[in-house]
């Protein structure tokens, strides 16, 4: 199981997004965003949720799908330092609060 330090210092990065909370599942960590269920993290890994994004977006925003575990196809690993790219930030959050992972305001 990853470290809780580490689990912390990645649920701060999505603070802006909303109010993050996580709990122990899957037998690593699930985090949600405002009570919606938004990331994984796990191998010290952050994999948020990309279920309802369009391909081309993932592709271009997130690099990707990938499995934080066998058969849950529908996240992207993102890398800590993505979070420091405000432009990133800004796609990332669009995206995901258009396929309503995260809450629309």
């Amino acid at each position: 199981m990853t470290d809780r330090a580490i689990v912390d210092k990645l649920a701060e990065l999505l603070q802006p997004w909303g109010e993050v909370r996580v709990k122990p599942m899957f037998g690593e960590w699930g985090v949600y965003i405002d009570e919606r269920f938004a990331a994984i993290i796990g191998d010290s890994k952050l994999f948020l949720k990309v279920k309802g994004v369009p391909d081309e977006i993932v592709e271009t925003v997130f690099g990707g799908r990938t499995e934080p575990y066998p058969g849950a196809s529908n996240y992207a690993l993102i890398v800590p330092e993505k979070f420091d790219d405000s432009a990133w930030c800004q796609s990332a959050e669009t995206a995901l609060r258009s396929a309503k992972v995260l809450v629309v305001k």
